[in-house]
């Protein structure tokens, strides 16, 4: 943390930028992919874990998650959200993510849910800005760490 933070900001830096995390991962597993406009700053960009060397703007997200997940029930788990305060208008986070897929006609046993053909464990790197609108991402890089 920047020394010239005072405590109080530091915490809700930290507050925000945490909040946005969960909130990606709330949008896309709710298909509300087209509120990811308002996780983002303008001219933030999205490295896919799949495709880390592929810059992608926010738009470029909404169609490949449409395009790939519409036709699955989805759901991302994130733990482990760590947030660094830069300064009063830059943070930069991590945070580890399970995913868990099934396709949408899938048997929905009652009791047992259906059963996931896709399974994955990454991480998510990331950097933060403060914008007239509050704080978004600026950067949000994933990375495959393990496909179970």
């Amino acid at each position: 943390m920047t020394s010239n933070l005072s405590s109080t900001v530091a915490a809700e830096i930290e507050r925000e930028c945490s909040r946005l995390v969960l909130l990606f991962t709330e949008l896309v597993d709710s298909g509300r992919y087209e509120q990811l406009k308002d996780v983002f700053a303008p001219d933030g960009l999205f490295y896919r874990p799949a495709e880390p060397q592929r810059a992608m703007t926010v738009d470029d997200v909404i169609a490949s998650y449409r395009m790939r997940l519409t036709p699955h029930v989805a759901m991302h788990m994130v733990t482990n959200v760590f947030i660094t305060p830069e300064s009063d208008s830059t943070a930069s986070g991590s945070a580890r993510i399970l995913f868990f897929a099934a396709p949408t006609e899938a048997a929905n046993e009652v009791g047992r849910g259906r059963k996931a053909t896709m399974q994955l464990v990454g991480r998510f790197s990331d950097r933060f800005v403060r914008t007239p609108q509050g704080w978004r991402f600026a950067e949000r890089r994933g990375e495959m760490l393990f496909n179970v």
